[in-house]
């Protein structure tokens, strides 16, 4: 329309019809113990879901089944979360971008208990308010809920036991004397390593002592009067310390 100077022109000012598109996204989920495979993933190849990270949330809400510990947290890359709420955790996608839309995520707690237990969630996809982007649960929900499990493993606890002459004179340690280790959940590649040393507490080493493992025996070539303790410890592929036992041993 030309404007001509001059003229009064009666201006008409309509809403403009916003038109709401609900992104067509799915969520999948898929469980490997105690971590849970996450993915979400357009519909439509036009539809960019990392164009729009800022503005959506994963919402992880417990079904009720199982309480989580008070220190739960979910590992995600090199994030943590807590929870908010009540057995609920909101993750933005923002915080979590990657380049397949694959999320790992870990559920943490130093207060697991020792039995195998599943702790039950929903999972589903929000779209926030950016005036309102920390209370996601005000936004709207663009999957349906899919069902999530955690499953913590039963921990499995090494145990180890040593029997033996525990006392004997001079002559029968340089002879030697018999013992016996036994194991309950020798962790995978791990090892037993065993070290002596003087008194019932202390860390002066006594390295006279030989330990055979192979024979069953323990022997002292120069084996003088006093009170001594062997640790056996068991450790890990990794070299960490797992399960330790003292063995006392007294020379008349």
């Amino acid at each position: 329309m030309q404007v001509v100077p001059g003229k009064t022109y009666d201006l008409e000012i309509r809403e403009s019809e916003e038109r709401e598109e609900t992104p067509k996204v799915t969520v999948t989920c898929k469980t490997e113990d105690p971590t849970v495979i996450i993915t979400c993933k357009a519909e439509d190849p036009r539809e960019e879901i990392a164009q729009k990270e800022k503005t959506f949330a994963l919402v992880l809400t417990g079904t009720g089944e199982t309480e989580l510990p008070e220190d739960a947290r979910l590992k995600v890359g090199k994030r943590e979360y807590r929870t908010s709420g009540k057995d609920s955790f909101i993750l933005p996608l923002g915080d979590m971008q990657n380049e397949n839309s694959n999320w790992k995520l870990t559920l943490l707690s130093d207060l697991f208990p020792e039995e195998e237990k599943e702790y039950h969630f929903t999972a589903q996809l929000y779209q926030t308010d950016p005036f309102t982007e920390s209370m996601p649960l005000k936004g709207k929900a663009v999957t349906e809920p899919r069902e999530l499990i955690f499953k913590k493993a039963e921990k499995v606890r090494t145990a180890l036991k040593i029997t033996g002459v525990r006392i004997s004179d001079s002559e029968g340690w340089r002879k030697g004397q018999s013992f016996n280790v036994q194991v309950l959940n020798m962790p995978p590649e791990g090892q037993i390593t065993v070290t002596a040393y003087e008194g019932l507490t202390g860390w002066q080493r006594s390295d006279a002592w030989n330990v055979s493992m192979e024979e069953g025996k323990i022997s002292n070539a120069c084996a003088s009067k006093g009170t001594f303790r062997l640790i056996f410890e068991i450790k890990n592929a990794a070299g960490e310390v797992v399960c330790l036992a003292p063995y006392y041993l007294i020379v008349k």
